[in-house]
């Protein structure tokens, strides 16, 4: 009896036990999943691409590109940030976010409608010291952008109460294909150079964008959301390694934060085709969203601008001169007159500035002012035109505000900001506090001496163009534009409006035919697009039929067969049912072969069109009726250009 019981009682802990064990096992269980999923690799795949984090023996934080069938598009490259004083050292990467953004806007540029599609991930890194020990720190995230059109990722810091986040360094790598072919640039308005990878020099200084050809593809290096944060520039690491680097900052520098702690997008962007790669959307993509203050803004108003500089210099900024380019630029059916710089130095300037929109005001021509960003003394200009007051420019929000409402009062529509030229932390933020600013006032804005386009013009739409590009000013260098001009659809307008000025009105060895030059002008993608050629000159010429109605935004943009960076461009370009065709030929002569049915069908069309003539000063202008069944086949001489508006006949 005494024995039974004995049994039954270990019989019943047995039970308990078992139940306890379970319960704890299952509780266990169920709190793994809650844990976090801590890995060394993370993948991500979307359509053709193929994207991956890990970290290396080191506790290096690596990422490297693929095409979905294995082939590499970036190797693996380093993730590698400074921030207060410690180096990024990874041991464990956590998902913490993931989601599908499907977003539809409108730009002014290229193209009309950007729909996005894409995968966008943010990974917690554990972070570690460099002795792999974990240590008590803000957190840092990783953001991944992630679509048919490439990747971009960011660093994020945690938020916090502190305004500073102290970023010290930033060198990410892009290591490519030491047998890339490469399209580069030093400097924002510089000439374009073309060197297969390997054979480009150690520590050799690149701009954004950089365009490598690897593995059949395009890809694209630039930024997104630029603000806030230091610049980078490109260098040279290795045979076969890009990696950024601070611009002019040797010392630790801490990058003031309001809203949030993150660097840009760094971005590649990658395209199978030439034509893929003009419309590729993704630095619009990761800008953020218009402003609501521009809801309704019809006052944004791109067109086409009067330009005297080139013609007229310094001396030809005056009173007298502007009130006839008013009456020429009208006559045009041109939008906007730039009065650029010397206005300043008027006496009245107010009383005359408002005189000039009066009149422009009457004629359907709103007057740009042109001003420097930081104070100027023109030193150059002294030298032929004797001692000049210094400008004072607007880096100070009460200088601005006391010129804007000047310009307001006098009825000006708008600004040319010159000379932003630094790529500081204090110039780098002084676009978006213009532009935030100028929206107050109701005023478009056209940057000069600036830096790249990073998606800016998304959020504020008042920025209508901004130069970094080699155009027109530099006609007078003895190098070949015409040459430049066959690269920079393809590298530098991929990624935003540019302010080339086009169009002398003559032929020049450097700038390429009349009918070169007027291609440019449909090329090149400018929503404020001045021209370089006096008005009253134009006026006389044939190519002013065309420039009378010439768009400066479009619905749709196709890059046509025979296209080849650094050799030629055959573009077609829709606005509503209107097509423009036009083609720049470089230092090779370009056979164009376009089967119309391929842009538009339409019984009959009616076509404008622009050639070279027998000189390179000729240009032969003709009308016909065309149809879908026809072909446009001829060569383009070498510098040489065509156009074509081809407008269907209902």
């Amino acid at each position: 009896m005494l024995f039974y019981a004995h049994i039954c009682v270990d019989l019943i802990w047995c039970e308990m036990f078992r139940i306890l064990y379970v319960s704890v096992m299952a509780w266990l269980l169920i709190g793994c999943q809650l844990l976090p999923n801590y890995q060394k690799t993370q993948k991500l795949q979307y359509a053709d691409i193929s994207f991956e984090l890990f970290i290396s023996e080191m506790n290096e934080l690596k990422y490297k590109l693929n095409l979905a069938t294995g082939e590499p598009l970036v190797s693996p490259s380093n993730l590698a940030i400074t921030i207060d004083g410690q180096p990024l050292r990874v041991k464990e990467i956590l998902k913490v976010e993931q989601k599908q953004i499907q977003d539809n806007f409108t730009i002014a540029g290229n193209y009309a409608q950007v729909n996005s599609q894409r995968l966008q991930v943010r990974y917690q890194l554990g972070l570690v010291d460099m002795h792999g020990k974990a240590f008590n720190s803000p957190s840092l995230f990783l953001d991944v952008s992630l679509s048919e059109r490439g990747v971009a990722f960011r660093y994020v810091g945690a938020p916090s109460d502190a305004s500073i986040w102290p970023v010290h360094n930033e060198q990410t790598e892009f290591n490519l294909s030491a047998n890339s072919k490469i399209w580069y640039a030093n400097d924002y308005e510089a000439d374009w150079q073309y060197q297969q990878l390997s054979q480009i020099k150690l520590s050799q200084t690149m701009t954004y964008p950089v365009v490598a050809k690897t593995q059949g593809h395009y890809v694209l290096l630039t930024q997104a959301k630029h603000h806030n944060y230091h610049a980078v520039h490109l260098v040279k690491r290795n045979h076969s390694t890009l990696v950024t680097q601070f611009v002019g900052k040797k010392e630790p520098i801490s990058v003031i934060i309001n809203d949030e702690k993150a660097s840009p997008w760094r971005v590649i962007m990658v395209s199978k085709t030439l034509n893929q790669l003009v419309n590729n959307s993704l630095v619009y993509e990761l800008a953020d969203p218009e402003k609501p203050q521009f809801k309704n803004a019809n006052w944004i108003k791109p067109g086409r601008s009067g330009w005297s500089w080139i013609t007229g210099g310094f001396k030809g900024q005056n009173f007298a001169n502007m009130r006839e380019h008013i009456n020429h630029v009208a006559k045009l059916g041109w939008e906007y007159l730039i009065i650029d710089d010397g206005w300043e130095h008027w006496q009245d300037k107010w009383q005359k500035i408002t005189t000039l929109c009066e009149l422009g005001k009457q004629v359907g021509v709103g007057i740009i002012l042109w001003k420097p960003t930081g104070d100027y003394s023109a030193h150059w200009q002294q030298k032929k035109f004797g001692p000049l007051p210094t400008i004072s420019g607007i880096l100070d929000f009460e200088q601005r505000d006391k010129l804007f409402k000047q310009a307001r009062k006098a009825g000006v529509a708008g600004f040319k900001v010159d000379f932003v030229n630094e790529d500081t932390l204090q110039r780098v933020n002084i676009y978006k506090a213009i532009l935030d600013h100028a929206a107050d006032y109701q005023f478009v804005i056209n940057f000069h001496g600036s830096n790249l386009p990073t998606g800016l013009d998304r959020t504020y739409p008042n920025e209508l163009t901004r130069e970094a590009v080699r155009g027109m000013e530099f006609v007078w260098k003895q190098e070949k534009l015409f040459q430049l001009n066959t690269i920079l659809p393809f590298t530098r307008y991929v990624v935003g409006h540019g302010d080339y000025t086009p169009v002398l009105g003559r032929a020049h060895p450097i700038a390429g035919s009349r009918a070169h030059q007027l291609a440019t002008s449909i090329v090149f993608n400018s929503p404020m697009n001045a021209f370089a050629v006096h008005p009253k000159q134009l006026l006389a010429q044939p190519e002013a039929q065309l420039l009378k109605s010439l768009p400066t935004t479009w619905d749709e943009t196709r890059v046509l067969e025979g296209s080849e960076i650094g050799k030629s461009v055959v573009m077609a370009k829709r606005k509503g049912k209107i097509w423009y065709l036009a083609v720049l030929s470089g230092e090779h002569v370009t056979s164009i072969n376009i089967k119309l049915s391929d842009i538009l069908i339409a019984d009959q069309i009616q076509a404008l069109i622009y050639q070279d003539g027998t000189t390179k000063n000729t240009l032969q202008k003709q009308q016909k009726i065309l149809n879908s069944h026809d072909v446009i086949q001829f060569n383009v001489a070498v510098a040489g250009g065509y156009v074509a508006k081809l407008t269907p006949i209902e």
